[in-house]
Formats: C-alpha cells, sequence, structure tokens
C-alpha cells in the first residue's frame, strides 16, 4: 500500500477531485447537479471508473471516494425536487432575501440591524425590559457567542447593559436601558411600515394566512 506521501499522479489527481468534491458538500450542503437530475426527471448511477469526466461523475447519484490511498463509499441517494417543487424554493430564497435587505436597509439610518432591532423588541416586551442571555438567544434565533458579541456592540452605544443574575453567578441578563426603549419607539414606525410594504401589503389575505401556517408548521418541526 502506497504511503500517504507517495501517491502516483493519478492518486493524487483523484484526491484533489475527492477533497474538492467533499469540499463542496461540506461547505454548501449538496454539490451541484443539472436541474434535469435537481428535478428527478432523470439521474444515473455512476462510479469513478465508468464516469467519463469529473463533471460526470459529480452528477451521479452514487459517489464513490477514493480518499488517501483507504476506500470509501460514500452514497447519496435523494428525493429530488421536482420542478414545480424547486421554483417554490427557489422563490422563497429570493424572496426572503429581498425582505431581509429591505428591513436592514430601512433600519440603517436609525443605526440598527434587523438582529438589533430584534433583541430592543424582545427585551422590551420582557418584565423589567430584562432577559437571561440564554433566552435571549433563543428568543432572536442567534448563537450564544454571537449574542454575545451584537449585545456588546449595542451595549457601547448605551442601548443595553449587561449585569449578574443574583441566582446565578454564571448568567448574565441583558436590561434595555431608556435610551435603547426611546430608539426603538422612534424606529417602530418606520420598521412596520416597512415589513407592510415588503410583505404583509403586497400578498392577498388568504395567502398571508397560507404563510402563517407554512412557517408554523416548519418552526413546529423536530431539530
Amino acid at each position: 500500500m502506497r504511503g500517504l506521501g507517495r501517491a502516483d499522479d493519478g492518486t493524487a489527481r483523484r484526491r484533489r477531485h475527492c477533497l474538492s468534491a467533499a469540499d463542496r458538500a461540506h461547505r454548501w450542503g449538496s454539490i451541484h447537479l443539472p436541474d434535469s437530475i435537481i428535478g428527478g426527471v432523470r439521474g444515473t448511477s455512476q462510479s469513478r471508473e465508468t464516469a467519463s469526466s469529473p463533471t460526470d461523475f459529480d452528477c451521479g447519484l452514487h459517489f464513490n471516494y477514493i480518499c488517501y490511498a483507504v476506500a470509501v463509499t460514500t452514497t447519496l441517494d435523494a428525493l429530488w425536487l421536482t420542478t414545480e417543487q424547486q421554483t417554490i424554493w427557489r422563490t422563497y430564497l429570493a424572496g426572503a432575501s429581498r425582505i431581509n435587505e429591505r428591513l436592514d436597509a430601512e433600519l440603517r439610518p436609525f443605526g440598527l440591524d434587523l438582529g438589533e432591532y430584534e433583541i430592543l423588541v424582545n427585551l422590551s416586551e420582557a418584565d423589567g425590559l430584562e432577559m437571561r442571555m440564554s433566552e435571549l438567544a433563543q428568543r432572536v434565533r442567534q448563537s450564544r457567542s454571537r449574542l454575545t458579541h451584537t449585545v456588546a456592540r449595542m451595549e457601547a452605544k448605551g442601548l443595553i447593559l449587561r449585569k449578574s443574575c443574583p441566582h446565578d453567578r454564571r448568567g448574565v441578563i441583558a436590561v434595555l436601558t431608556a435610551s435603547g426603549f426611546n430608539l426603538l419607539k422612534t424606529a417602530a414606525p418606520r420598521h412596520v411600515a416597512s415589513v407592510r410594504a415588503a410583505l404583509v401589503d403586497v400578498v392577498s389575505c388568504d395567502d398571508f394566512e397560507a404563510l402563517g401556517r407554512a412557517m408554523k408548521a416548519v418552526v413546529e418541526v423536530a431539530d
């Protein structure tokens, strides 16, 4: 068996291709496939030996990787989206991106982004205008480390302050300051207007209610 540092040129090329494909799958959650295959119209099972090119191999529904001179087989079997499902999915991604961009742009004159605005809203609705950081992270759907950086930035602007939890030395509580509350009251009308312009007033009442049901089903799915 060849050592890891003594592979021939063919093995080296296979390694590079293997790592490239694996890296793409790791980073993006999938390997790009032609629409005909993604839509489930057709697909072939190919191994590296029968594929006429790396592209042909990448387009197969089954992938056999040979990594570092050790045979490793990874099988990818997927129920591909139909053409209609794919169109809806991509439209959702484009729509969500456009809405977020618009809401961020509307909040920028107030020195806020959408994530910071959500933090202010959740603290304004909490008892005593304060909340444990761990609970706040769940409410605004941010990791604890990301929330810590965001709150530190907002604290530097005087919008939030942090204090220790009296019942848990390791716990930290975020508190909405008067400046933060006043900024929220100033920005809220503009934000609500942008939400209406970007989504609520654009779709019919029936479609908006259907969207609510769909998103409720999404958030109720267990991780």
